[in-house]
This record gives structure tokens, sequence and C-alpha cells, in this order.
């Protein structure tokens, strides 16, 4: 497997350009999956593990939940376990949807940055509304010199800000190519999901007002990548040359960490996603839309789902 990495540093949002293929078959919900069971399709590949919604809190901290209620004495460990199976996955890169803590504490965001920063393998980190510590001082502790892979280019929604009273949120800062595929990452779902999402009886998170950097993409004739989190629900949409994967927390069940590979196929750019649960778990109902596994092609300006 070969990578040409390249960053662009725009406006405070690094830009990362690569190109590749692949499709993963996804392992069953809840079961842990060896490098030997991901046959391969695709060419010129870039694997991201994906993890969102890590919530990593202090001991003792006070119960919480959104749509499940959240295991905050278990949260270190299930990142522990997320990171593990990136390492055994042999991820080129690992993708941060932002909120890695819960309470805004700089303990747990150093913490939490040391254990993804020891797997050795680039970090691709947004921050989310409950990151509102010293962002940019922890990635200087933690995580400085991060290369970035080169293709697709990859471009992060760095500029959150968060207001009390009522809470509203503000983000943007993306900057995409004119000349090939691109991923876009971003707490915040760029696409707004709500009416999708409550329709299919799960509660709504919200969405960030974006600062205009991403309007527009849906027209593009090029192929875009959203993931993002912030809702804690698995689903996939469509709006014209943009597909938005929304990945599910990490803090609550199904507990999901998932990769994401990128890359070509038959000619077409391809993206395709596995997610897996980290940690038993016991609820009437998982915030679960989109199945475990799947795979899109971009086909003649069209994404279709093979």
């Amino acid at each position: 497997m070969h990578h040409d990495l390249m960053v662009i540093e725009d406006g405070g949002t690094r830009v990362l350009h690569v190109a590749f293929t692949m499709a993963i078959p996804a392992p069953a919900e809840g079961r842990r999956t060896r490098p030997d069971e991901a046959p391969s399709t695709m060419t010129n590949t870039l694997v991201l593990g994906v993890l969102t919604d890590t919530h990593l809190a202090p001991a003792g901290s006070p119960p919480r939940g959104f749509i499940n209620p959240y295991p905050f004495d278990q949260s270190f460990a299930m990142l522990d376990t997320a990171l593990d199976w990136f390492r055994e996955r042999d991820v080129d890169a690992i993708a941060i949807l932002g909120d890695l803590v819960m309470f805004e504490d700089e303990a747990s965001l150093d913490a939490g940055m040391t254990r993804i920063a020891a797997l050795g393998t680039p970090v691709l980190i947004v921050p989310g509304n409950h990151d509102g510590v010293d962002w940019e001082g922890a990635i200087a502790r933690n995580l400085p010199n991060q290369e970035t892979p080169a293709w697709p280019t990859i471009s992060r929604a760095l500029d959150v800000k968060v207001e009390q009273n009522p809470e509203r949120w503000w983000t943007g800062g993306v900057s995409l190519p004119e000349d090939g595929p691109a991923v876009v990452l971003s707490h915040f779902p760029i696409l707004s999901v709500g009416d999708f999402l409550i329709a299919a009886g799960f509660p709504y998170a919200g969405d960030a007002t974006w600062d205009g950097s991403t309007e527009g993409l849906a027209e593009r004739t090029l192929p875009v990548v959203a993931i993002s989190g912030h809702v804690h629900i698995r689903y996939e949409v469509v709006e014209g040359a943009v597909l938005q994967l929304g990945f599910g927390a990490l803090i609550e069940p199904p507990h999901s960490a998932a990769i994401l590979t990128l890359g070509e196929q038959d000619g077409a750019f391809a993206a395709a996603v596995e997610h897996i649960s980290v940690a038993e778990h016991q609820v009437e109902r998982l915030p679960v839309i989109s199945e475990a596994q799947s795979t899109w092609r971009f086909v003649d300006g069209v994404w279709a789902r093979q």
C-alpha cells in the first residue's frame, strides 16, 4: 500500500489530499474483527480508524446520558479497546470527531490524547462542543507535529465556538480542493439530519451554525465524504455529491468504533465503512439506523450503495 502525504494549511484548516479504494465486510454487531477477516477489493486505500463522542470523564463523575446512559467508569477502558482494534487492523490514521471529554477537564483531555498518541499513528482530530478547555494547548502537549495523509483531500472543521444560555454552536473553516475527492471531518453534521432522525424516533442534539465554508458542497461535481458525530446515532445520508456518514458514540450503547476505508474500486472513488461495538450493552433500543457495514461508489456524479 502506497500513500503520498501532503498538508495544506488554509485559515486554520489542515487539508489532506489522498487517493485509494477498498470494500470491507462488516463484523457481526458486538464482535471484534481480526485483520485476516477483512479482505479488500479496493486499491490505493486510506484506512481511518474513527471514534467520536468518547466523553471521557474523571472517576466518580455524576451520571449522565442522552439516548442511553453513559458508563463513565468504563470510558477509558472502551477507548483502549477501540485503539487496540485500530492497532490490529493497522489503520493509516485515526480520526477523532469531537467530544473527546465530557466535562471540559484538562486531565481527561490529556489522558485521552496521550492514549491516542501512543498508538504511533497520525491523528486527525476536531473539537466538539464539550471540548471547551485549552484545545490548542492540549494538541501541542500531546499530539505535536502530526503528519496528515495526502489523498484524498481531508479538511477539518477546527473552528468551534460555544455560547451558553441558550447553548448555541458555530463552526466552519472547511477548505476543499477543486481537482479531486475530499473528506470533511466535523463534530457537527454538515447536512442537517434533524427531521430524518426525529422521524425515526430519536432525539436530536441540534445543528451548528456554519460559517459559509460548506455552501455549495452538494452541487460539486467531485465526491465529498462528510464524517461527523454529535448526534450519537449511526446513519448514512446522501445529498448530491455529499455522502454524510454519522458515527455512533463510544460512550453510550452500542459503544461504537468504526473503520472507514477510502479508495478506488472499479475505476470509481469509493468509501467503505464497518462499525463494531467495543463493550457489552443491554438497552431497549440502540441508536442505529444504517447497517454495520456498507460500501458506496461515486459513479457518473452520483453516490450509489453497493
